[in-house]
């Protein structure tokens, strides 16, 4: 199919199960891109959220980028390649309070934060310093966001010659405050211009 070669043998086994099970609704899709994929997860997760009583919040967490005062054609151009070019950190995440969320990365091996853990969403927390901007209705940063590991087995606090293990939410023990993380670009997506534009440190994803 990508190739746009599709065969009646492939269309086929391709169309087996719908034909088979007729009334069988699905929640997922064939995608060729990541932005497709999360635009198709998106959808469904508002869905989900309207249809829960009551209604649940869907938050749309944003990237952000370095910021000068004459780099906006940087930036635009930093937003518009694709998540691999940041080793998969997508440009726009939806969460909401009980959907399901993956790590793309290594947070804490030892506490069992690796890359690929699946959690759920428990909150959505921001700085108290926005408070004024988010009643302004404007789209504030988010401070951070507790996700319930099943697998999150506490952090190692080192003292001296003794160490302990720490939970961040003692009453909780399978909440972790994910915080916001930088992913810089793999340097062979970034232009010609944008090179000479910019620092290669300073072209990032938050």
């Amino acid at each position: 199919m990508r190739n746009g070669n599709l065969t009646e043998d492939d269309f086929t086994k391709l169309t087996y199960q719908r034909t088979q099970f007729p009334d069988f609704c699905a929640n997922y899709g064939i995608h060729y891109e990541n932005e497709m994929c999360s635009m198709h997860n998106g959808r469904q997760l508002r869905d989900e959220c309207l249809l829960s009583t009551p209604p649940r919040r869907i938050y749309l967490c944003a990237a952000t980028y370095h910021v000068t005062g004459n780099n906006d054609q940087v930036v635009e151009a930093l937003s518009t390649l694709p998540p691999q070019a940041y080793n998969y950190a997508p440009r726009i995440l939806f969460v909401a309070q009980g959907c399901i969320v993956r790590l793309l990365c290594n947070v804490n091996i030892a506490a069992g934060l690796v890359t690929s853990q699946s959690g759920t969403v428990v909150k959505v927390v921001y700085n108290n310093v926005d408070v004024e901007s988010l009643f302004a209705g404007e789209h504030v940063v988010l401070y951070c966001i507790v996700v319930s590991f099943a697998e999150f087995q506490s952090f190692v606090q080192k003292r001296e010659s003794t160490s302990s293990r720490v939970f961040p939410f003692p009453n909780q023990p399978t909440w972790v405050p994910i915080f916001r993380k930088r992913f810089s670009v793999k340097v062979s997506f970034l232009p010609t211009w944008i090179r000479k534009e910019q620092s290669k440190s300073d072209c990032f994803r938050i």
